[in-house]
Formats: C-alpha cells, sequence, structure tokens
C-alpha cells in the first residue's frame, strides 16, 4: 500500500541521518522506512487528503513522519510520543488505507479492522478520530468498552 515517494527516494543517507535527528526520530529494525516530510508523500487518495486538510495539519508530526510509511507497509510499529503528537492518526490513516483495499464484506462479514485501547477516555478519542476520516469511504466504526450498555454497544456492532 505504500511506494516511496521520488523526493523521498533521494535522500542521501546522511540526509536521512539529519532528517531524523531534525525531528527527533529514533528507529531500530530491519530496514525502517524513510520518514516523510510532506502529506503528498504519504500516497494518500484525494478523499482522504480533502479530510486531513480540513482537519488544518499542515505537515506530518515527527510521529506521523515515520509511522505512517511503516504502517502502510504492513510493518510493525512501537511509537512512542507525547500527547497532542499526533499518534492516533498515525496509526489511524494507515488502517484506513488497508480497510478500503479489502473485498467488500457480505451479511455477517466484520470487522475489518480492530483497534484495542487501555481506556475507554482514549477508546473514545480514537472512536472520534476514526469516525471523522472513515467518511472519506462511508466506513463505519463503533467503540466498544467495558462499563458500557452491552445493548447498545452490540448494536453497534451489528450496524
Amino acid at each position: 500500500f505504500y511506494e516511496e515517494h521520488d523526493d523521498i527516494k533521494k535522500l542521501l543517507k546522511n540526509e536521512l541521518k539529519q532528517l531524523r535527528q531534525r525531528l527527533g526520530i529514533k528507529v531500530m529494525g530491519f530496514d525502517p522506512p524513510k520518514p516523510c516530510v510532506s502529506f503528498g508523500h504519504f500516497g494518500f487518495d484525494e478523499q482522504l487528503m480533502v479530510l486531513i486538510r480540513k482537519s488544518e495539519f499542515t505537515t506530518p508530526t515527527p510521529i506521523q513522519a515515520q509511522a505512517i510509511p511503516a504502517a502502510l507497509k504492513g510493518r510493525d510499529v512501537v511509537g512512542i510520543a507525547k500527547t497532542g503528537s499526533g499518534k492516533t492518526v498515525a496509526f489511524l490513516w494507515p488502517l484506513l488505507v488497508h480497510c478500503i483495499e479489502q473485498p467488500e464484506l457480505k451479511e455477517g462479514d466484520g470487522p475489518i479492522g480492530l483497534i484495542c485501547a487501555p481506556t475507554r477516555e482514549l477508546c473514545q478519542q480514537i472512536y472520534h478520530q476514526a469516525k471523522k476520516f472513515s467518511k472519506a469511504y462511508n466506513l463505519t466504526s463503533c467503540c466498544v468498552y467495558g462499563g458500557g450498555s452491552k445493548y447498545e454497544q452490540s448494536q453497534a456492532l451489528k450496524e
């Protein structure tokens, strides 16, 4: 789902090292993808780009710059960044790209994507973002957490 943009392909090793240093990015693992410095480098379709622009994002944050290419490539990502750094969309946007590439669901199928969160508050925050960005593809999302109405949540899952 990810093809490295020509601008990113051209980065030399020392430029890549300087970019990661400037962004404060540390990476581990075999051959991690290069970070992207523009939303145009991710290869998102116009539907998602319109919503990104409406959300007033201007350039990827460091966590987004490194995590999105890795997630689009299907790589495992453990991202550590401060609150408000854009972590949620760093995993949500690639998830949406993967979801729309799946065969259409039949009756009784699903879910295509699943996000687990440790608290109800975080679950609701992720749900809010998922709902906003999944509109681009007419995808539905629901929020299921402990302590909530089991009936209401099971009904939401059926939709």
